[in-house]
């Protein structure tokens, strides 16, 4: 069906030689500037350029963008779960205030928006007798989901508690797929995600861009 919308767009618009000529003109804009620049240089030759990918740098090693890693990008591979007597539950109503009070604040989705989406998110909350000590915030709604915000109050970490969220969370995802960005000093994370099985791909890292222009 989807197939069948976009031939018919194309078809609208022309069809594939009309395309070609769209895309001809569009690369024809960069590649102009390219050519009458006085600062970055094409790296490929006339006759053999790409309406698709147009290589250039600056002139100096010094000019030309920096690459920096800020993310690695992991993704479950086979699941090693966490056995464990801590006790994990998932969201309920009468822990919302708790929830909303140790949540984190410096991102989107924030406890309130959380618990407006429960059809997006699954959320597991750990408990040391009623108190909420920690939470984990899954999406959902995807073949492959994500942990959106994993937390453990101080006095309880490095007791099993995150390890454990985690775990469980994974669990009620089965059987879909489930990924994640960590951030390349988060050597604690890493290492907690690697004994649940996941492992790192880094075709898929988040990087980081910097131009000097001066």
């Amino acid at each position: 069906y989807m197939v069948g919308l976009v031939l018919e767009w194309l078809l609208e618009r022309g069809g594939v030689t009309e395309m070609q000529k769209i895309n001809e003109a569009k690369s024809a804009l960069l590649y102009d500037f390219l050519d009458q620049s006085q600062f970055f240089i094409g790296t490929v030759a006339k006759e053999d350029r790409s309406l698709m990918n147009i290589p250039f740098v600056a002139p100096t090693e010094e000019l030309n963008a920096k690459f920096d890693i800020q993310q690695n990008y992991m993704k479950l591979v086979k699941f090693n779960e966490y056995r464990h007597n801590l006790k994990i539950v998932k969201y309920e109503e009468k822990y919302k205030e708790q929830y909303i009070k140790i949540h984190s604040v410096d991102r989107y989705w924030i406890a309130e928006k959380v618990i407006n989406a429960l059809d997006k998110f699954n959320v597991f909350l750990a408990l040391n007798d009623d108190e909420v000590i920690g939470y984990i915030d899954v999406s959902s709604s995807f073949e492959t989901n994500e942990p959106y915000d994993l937390f453990v109050l101080e006095k309880y970490r490095n007791k099993g508690y995150g390890k454990a969220l985690l775990s469980e969370a994974i669990k009620a995802n089965f059987p879909k797929q489930m990924d994640l960005t960590v951030d390349i000093d988060n050597e604690s994370g890493k290492h907690l995600y690697e004994q649940l099985g996941f492992i790192r791909d880094s075709i898929k890292d988040s990087v980081c861009i910097h131009l000097n222009l001066n």
